[in-house]
């Protein structure tokens, strides 16, 4: 069960990665770009390969697994525990930019100096 864990723990760091390099603004973003205002059927196809962080986990999973480790039963077990860990970051990460940017948006900090003081 132990395997199982930092195995998901892998996989699941790196969708997150991956997701938030290919974010708006990011280096990586203009990999995402071309299929974000798509719809239909091309659309759910291309969500688990760079749309849906959480929808990673069932493209993602298998293939990582069968590349670094070996595929097995338990390989359904992990895409789920990828699933949730994948939703769970993705909701911190988003939380988290939002209190920055609320923060940084505030007019009294764009006032701010940021000084180093040396001795």
């Amino acid at each position: 069960m132990e395997s199982i864990l930092i195995k998901s723990l892998i996989i699941s760091l790196s969708c997150v990665g991956f997701r938030i390099i290919t974010s708006k603004g990011m280096i990586g973003y203009r990999l995402r770009k071309p299929f974000e205002n798509l719809t239909g059927w091309k659309q759910m196809i291309m969500k688990p390969l760079v749309l849906c962080c959480t929808c990673y986990a069932s493209v993602w999973t298998p293939l990582i697994e069968y590349a670094y480790f070996k595929l097995s039963w338990h390989t359904l077990l992990t895409v789920f525990i990828v699933a949730c860990i994948n939703s769970i970051l993705m909701a911190s990460y988003d939380l988290i930019s939002a209190m920055i940017k609320k923060h940084y948006s505030n007019n009294t900090c764009k006032n701010e100096t940021y000084r180093i003081h040396s001795n």
